[in-house]
């Protein structure tokens, strides 16, 4: 289903008359509408199929400009501001294309030139296959946990090291627990370390918007 017409907005007035729409890639400042080419918006509802990993839904991007961040080869030809934009940084697909990041199941992390917050910066690398070091824009970097220590508290007693039979071990607190040292219940993956979340569609933008 193609989105409802909306009346034509009236052409702003510039010094020279009313502004005139703009050729080629380059929009000027304050003559085109909406979001550059690149930019990269969480959707949250339901999309119609962009590829057989996205299925149903009652939103049909084609209409919008836009596309799913989810690594599928476009045409250099049918989307030129999009590769102009991010060329071949998220890989190559077959002769004469390139491929939208894919940005499913990752938490989106700003770029941090100098590494004031990303102190592991070392550890990114290109998401291009070819795996080469690369911290800039559209780089990976492996999950982790920072390094910390746990306190465990208990009184002087012998307790099992489960290989060699009991042992003595010398605890700094008189104080005495018993069962797991998390009180209530804390969830564990083996798989991921993860913040609190809620999915969402990534998309890009792969159109210019309307031009005044």
């Amino acid at each position: 289903m193609r989105p409802p017409g909306f009346p034509t907005p009236p052409r702003p007035n510039a010094p020279g008359g009313p502004l005139e729409p703009q050729q080629g890639w380059g929009p000027s400042p304050g003559r085109v509408l909406g979001m550059p080419v690149g930019a990269v918006i969480a959707f949250s509802g339901e999309l119609l199929g962009q590829s057989k990993k996205l299925a149903g839904g009652t939103t049909d991007l084609q209409h919008y400009g836009w596309k799913v961040c989810d690594g599928s080869p476009l045409l250099i030809s049918a989307y030129p501001e999009l590769f102009a934009a991010i060329g071949y940084l998220f890989g190559k697909g077959k002769d004469g294309e390139f491929r939208l990041p894919d940005y499913q199941g990752y938490f989106l992390r700003g770029v941090d030139p100098g590494g004031k917050v990303d102190k592991d910066q070392d550890q990114r690398y290109r998401t291009d296959k070819k795996n080469q070091k690369y911290d800039g824009v559209g780089s990976l970097q492996l999950s982790a946990l920072q390094q910390h220590q746990h306190v465990l508290e208990q009184s002087d007693s012998t307790v099992s090291n489960g290989v060699l039979g009991p042992e003595p071990v010398i605890a700094p607190t008189p104080q005495s627990n018993s069962g797991n040292v998390v009180k209530g219940s804390a969830l564990t993956s083996e798989t991921e370390t993860r913040a609190i979340n809620i999915s969402v569609y990534w998309l890009i933008k792969c159109r210019l918007d309307a031009v005044l």
